[in-house]
């Protein structure tokens, strides 16, 4: 009688000696699967019960190849407990995947598989996050075709949805519940805003421990990843992403500082695991954390940065407040500026233009001066800086802070770029008595102004006869036609005095461009796949955070 398990390995040698030869499932393949772009993503589980060292420093990849395009993903499988390891795969392309896997283990070496990616029906679903020059962009389409997209992340919505709340962060397991963050995400759509943001610390390595003074750890705990990636799954499917703070800050020990050091070995287990088991996901970006002037380097931030992503196989943006060095995605800003948003922004991105910018310091409600006029107003400021992505949300450590009083204006904001950022949108204040976007070909203008009765439309140059449509920015959206014009100079009367914003052109919702790498992007996923904890988690306890 066979044991109840038996490596592949064991097995081999096994059918050698009877006389069997090699058969398919023996060789190594394993059983073929399909799924559709982008989501769900596709899981293989193996069992490796022979290996005796640390699970998690086990390295085994497998490389994806679509075999129509040549497009490939190399990954790593990851230790999920017990004696078992597993792989994930997303489709970045539909049609036929093959993949082999490479390992010093015998176990995990040589496995071989199939995947057909089909199109995915759900209008929500898109790729992964990446950049085009100084835009944020989705991948789309069937060959991950990229569009426009401004990064709006939101802070402290739990201190709506958690009993109990009292302050961030809170326990990383609660993200383990998938109502609780379904409570937050549509609340998070509703104010303008497409990513939560979640500050894990040393909860990578001990669910619960912020500090690293709080555990003994050195390996990354399955709890936390099983709580944060049922986050992003969640988050995903209602067309939403996670924004991580992989960090906090060193005084109050909420670093890797104390687990082996800042790229040190236990960090460095950390980056290999995030990047194996939450790579393959889409929906998801991170920023190392607050204060790192004041304890982490530029050359330790460019270490980080480069060999996190040297594991990914897919693309996932990174940050660092303050900070720029070429290794790093997004341009994050710590400065919070009180007035002239949009003079600020443009200035930001003109001294270092090229990649997308984010400002990280958190705008939150009646935190300083944010009143709901001035937000509403850095939101269209900003967006017309050029698209420059924004911390926002509620002031979380004064639990008296109220709620936004009018977030159907940051919801028309929201849905007048829902399908208007074209990636080669360009300020052309020239244009205007308000601020101008307008794309390349001059068949597509954006013009915004504030307390105004009229706006100045200088098009002229303008390509043939486009429409247009006004919307009060101050008001739940709604359109109003203008009509169609030819290349001219005119003015557009408004029927009261208010902010208005007017699109010229027709904005094809598929204008979309060819990715740079046809590799991949981020946004929307379905149901969390078998394996994923979705129970409501314990209470977190009261923590500090963060100013």
């Amino acid at each position: 009688m066979f044991p109840k398990y038996i490596s592949l390995r064991t097995l081999r040698i096994l059918c050698f000696a009877l006389g069997f030869g090699f058969v398919t499932t023996v060789s190594g393949q394993v059983a073929e699967k399909s799924s559709t772009l982008w989501a769900p993503f596709v899981e293989w589980s193996f069992d490796n019960p022979t290996y005796s060292g640390n699970p998690f420093d086990l390295r085994a990849t497998a490389t994806f190849m679509h075999q129509a395009s040549g497009t490939t993903h190399r990954t790593s499988l990851f230790y999920d407990g017990g004696t078992t390891w597993k792989l994930r795969f997303t489709g970045t392309r539909t049609g036929e995947w093959r993949f082999t896997t490479s390992s010093a283990d015998a176990e995990l070496d040589g496995l071989s598989g199939i995947v057909t990616i089909a199109p995915n029906n759900d209008s929500r679903i898109y790729g992964f996050l990446t950049a085009k020059n100084d835009k944020f962009a989705l991948q789309t389409g069937e060959n991950g075709e990229l569009r426009g997209i401004i990064l709006q992340v939101h802070w402290g919505a739990e201190r709506l949805f958690k009993s109990g709340f009292t302050d961030l962060p809170t326990d990383v397991r609660d993200y383990g519940n998938a109502a609780y963050i379904t409570n937050m995400v549509q609340y998070l759509l509703d104010r303008g805003c497409n990513s939560l943001a979640i500050n894990v610390n040393n909860q990578w390595f001990k669910a619960g421990a912020d500090s690293y003074e709080q555990h003994s750890s050195e390996n990354p705990d399955l709890a936390t990843f099983r709580a944060v990636e049922t986050a992003i799954v969640t988050a995903h499917k209602l067309g939403a992403r996670i924004h991580f703070w992989l960090w906090g800050d060193e005084e109050r020990k909420w670093s890797a500082v104390g687990v082996g050091g800042i790229n040190g070995t236990p960090d460095k287990r950390l980056q290999r695991y995030i990047a194996a088991r939450l790579g393959p996901l889409p929906g998801w970006t991170m920023a190392y954390g607050f204060d790192l002037e004041e304890w982490v380097s530029d050359s330790q931030l460019r270490e980080w940065a480069s060999y996190l992503q040297g594991e990914m196989g897919w693309p996932h943006l990174l940050m660092a407040r303050s900070f720029s060095n070429d290794a790093l995605d997004v341009l994050s800003n710590d400065n919070r500026p009180t007035s002239g948003y949009y003079q600020d922004a443009v200035a930001t991105v003109a001294a270092k233009p090229g990649r997308p910018h984010f400002y990280e310091r958190r705008f939150l409600y009646t935190r300083d001066h944010w009143d709901m006029n001035n937000t509403m107003q850095a939101f269209w400021d900003f967006a017309m800086a050029g698209g420059i992505g924004c911390s926002w949300g509620l002031f979380y450590w004064n639990s008296t802070s109220p709620d936004y009083s009018n977030p159907e204006q940051l919801r028309t904001h929201a849905r007048f770029w829902r399908d208007r950022l074209l990636l080669d949108l360009q300020r052309a204040t020239n244009l205007s008595d308000g601020y101008v976007l307008k794309d390349q070909a001059n068949s597509n203008f954006v013009f915004y102004k504030r307390d105004a009765t009229s706006v100045l439309l200088k098009l002229s140059a303008m390509s043939g006869s486009q429409p247009i449509v006004a919307v009060d920015a101050k008001k739940e959206y709604a359109e109003i036609a203008v009509g169609d014009f030819s290349a001219q100079e005119l003015t557009w009367n408004a029927p009261y005095r208010s902010d208005w914003v007017l699109a010229v052109g027709r904005f094809d919702q598929q204008q979309v461009e060819e990715p740079d790498d046809p590799t991949e992007i981020d946004h929307t996923a379905p149901v969390p796949p078998e394996g994923i904890n979705v129970e409501q988690a314990p209470e977190a306890g009261k923590r500090s955070n963060d100013r």
